[in-house]
């Protein structure tokens, strides 16, 4: 299976997967035994002022990072990121990480890398909307503090994208304990008492 995700102009990534899966009916649950995505980079259509944009492709139950530091949004980024370092705090190592993208919106640097170790399965749980989700991603953004000084105090924003893979599984119904209900009929039942001691026969 294919896609897209597109970053408001500053990155592009298309991709595909392969998840191989299976549904445990005893608890409701889909169980990822293995999953492949590969990326592909095109040309952005926007030019920002050198932040890293970054891309996770990841467990649906994965924590979202969490980056601390506020920066000056002329100079880009914090100081020192670029993406084998972002690789290297979020991905490298990281079962629950299965691709990852990180390109400067600026100079159009990028770094594509791929968990190569495998995963460790998991247990997905059904939406509310009963689907269950194979994977999501978690996007790496900025947004200004609310001081109003402008420029000045940016800082890191993780969410959870807007891209996931989600699959439709019915639920099975419910059985029913068996139940036996008993119906006598009294006008069917012949009694017979006898008139007296001498009518009963041991």
């Amino acid at each position: 299976m294919n896609g897209s995700d597109n970053k408001n102009g500053y990155m592009k990534i298309d991709y595909n997967y392969d998840v191989t899966y299976h549904y445990n009916m005893a608890t409701d649950q889909i169980i990822v035994t293995n999953i492949k995505i590969n990326l592909n980079r095109e040309e952005p259509t926007q030019k920002g002022n050198g932040f890293w944009d970054t891309v996770i492709f990841a467990n649906p139950n994965a924590n979202l990072p969490q980056e601390l530091g506020n920066y000056y949004l002329p100079n880009g980024d914090l100081p020192g990121i670029n993406g084998d370092s972002l690789w290297n705090k979020y991905g490298n190592n990281n079962k629950d990480v299965f691709a990852f993208v990180s390109q400067n919106n600026q100079t159009e640097q990028y770094t594509i890398k791929y968990n190569t170790s495998g995963i460790t399965p998991y247990a997905v749980n059904r939406n509310s909307d009963g689907t269950f989700t194979l994977f999501k991603t978690m996007d790496r953004g900025n947004l200004p503090n609310h001081s109003g000084n402008g420029d000045q105090g940016w800082h890191i924003w993780w969410i959870n994208g807007n891209l996931k893979k989600t699959i439709t599984v019915p639920q099975a119904p419910q059985r029913k304990t068996t139940e036996v209900h008993y119906h006598y009929n009294p006008s069917a039942i012949d009694l017979y008492f006898p008139n007296n001691i001498d009518d009963l026969v041991f």
